[in-house]
């Protein structure tokens, strides 16, 4: 933000702040927190140990209190890089997918880009892999190699590989596991009338999802599941986690105060 005087420099000293939705207050530099304070409030909110929802909030106001004083990009970056690995943490991909792109030059930065691409829509896919295709790392691999699993139909196979490290699992738990989870229980439950649950973690299923094993057939054992009731849970399953970037990212404004 610019004003008749020059740029605007914050002057707020406040450690905690909700994402401001208040046009007229992002000019106002009572309500903007200069870099300094931004600097000591960034650990004040790691170290606050509070729920995601309060932390996302704090984090989103930090990035924001530095988008509009245009301030120091590595520090920017930084902030991002940050955001987008809590956000991993906590299964909010929405979160992620709106910060991972603005790390550029951070040590990190190559392996977001990679993780970014396990949740984006195909065409946003099929750029990133051409822009990333001279990369070379454990997790450009895995990732290449779970694409490929999805796109072939190889949700079994797909399931059973090993993340490299912790970023790549919760990324992949995240916009993966679901949408694999959700393709093998549809066509499982519409092929057969009746199917064991022994045979869906055969298939990769480790953990039956919430719901499904409440349903179970009348004539088999407590083993074996209706698959003709559990079809239309599943295609709901399925429809749910084919959204995990194109969902809007929660508000946490009303959740951030103590």
């Amino acid at each position: 933000v610019v004003n008749a005087s020059g740029p605007l420099v914050g002057r707020s000293r406040a450690l905690e702040r909700g994402y401001l939705r208040d046009a007229a207050k992002l000019c106002d530099p009572a309500h903007i927190r200069p870099v300094p304070v931004l600097r000591e409030a960034l650990p004040h909110v790691l170290q606050a140990k509070r729920p995601w929802a309060w932390e996302a909030e704090m984090l989103r106001a930090i990035r924001q209190d530095l988008t509009v004083q245009h301030s120091d990009s590595d520090f920017v970056e930084e902030v991002c890089e940050i955001s987008a690995l809590q956000a991993l943490a906590n299964s909010d991909w929405p979160t992620f997918a709106a910060c991972a792109p603005s790390v550029r030059k951070r040590p990190r930065a190559s392996e977001l880009a990679w993780l970014l691409l396990l949740g984006c829509r195909p065409l946003a896919r099929s750029r990133g892999l051409q822009q990333l295709a001279a990369a070379d790392s454990d997790t450009a691999s895995f990732v290449r190699a779970a694409l490929a699993d999805v796109a072939a139909g190889r949700f079994t196979r797909a399931l059973r590989r090993k993340p490299p490290n912790e970023a790549a699992a919760q990324a992949f738990a995240t916009a993966v596991e679901p949408l694999a989870i959700a393709r093998i229980l549809a066509a499982a439950t519409k092929a057969f009338p009746q199917i064991r649950a022994e045979t869906l973690r055969s298939l990769g299923v480790l953990e039956i999802p919430a719901g499904f094993a409440d349903i179970q057939a009348s004539t088999a054992t407590a083993a074996t599941l209706d698959g003709r009731e559990l079809h239309a849970k599943a295609l709901q399953l399925l429809e749910a986690a084919r959204r995990p970037a194109a969902s809007a990212r929660d508000d946490h404004s009303a959740e951030f105060l103590r």
